[in-house]
């Protein structure tokens, strides 16, 4: 039996053959109901493990490693239309409102994948050497 099994903690995460691909049509308890994983939720939880990437599929940062939580990263909520959406992380929000774009009022929701690369690049360009 592996470890993870017995105390529920990934020793190794680096060695885990977690695939989310092969869980679209189980059907799982959530939040006190059942969920069927479809494969925009598979695509979703391999890009955030994944880690986000520029344009050319270039890595830019790290994702969480496997088994770790998603709650406080990938947060949802009631839509307009009561349906769950998805929400912005509060720190990188907060972040490219305030820091990146210096207006408060920058929707990040309308970010796409080029202007999120430019985004990332304007950031460690400004910012890297306080860290």
């Amino acid at each position: 039996m592996l470890d993870g099994v017995k105390d529920g903690i990934i020793g190794d995460p680096a060695t885990c053959p977690f695939d989310p691909y092969k869980l679209v049509g189980t059907t799982v308890s959530c939040d006190g109901g059942q969920v069927t994983i479809t494969q925009n939720m598979a695509n979703i939880v391999s890009k955030t493990y994944n880690g986000p990437t520029n344009t050319l599929g270039q890595r830019l940062w790290y994702g969480l490693n496997i088994g770790a939580p998603f709650n406080g990263n990938a947060l949802t909520g009631p839509g307009p239309t009561g349906a769950t959406v998805g929400y912005p992380m509060p720190i990188s929000d907060s972040w490219i409102r305030y820091y990146i774009e210096r207006n408060p009022n920058f929707n990040t929701s309308t970010i796409t994948y080029p202007g999120y690369t430019q985004i990332f690049s304007q950031s460690n360009a400004e910012y890297e050497s306080e860290l």
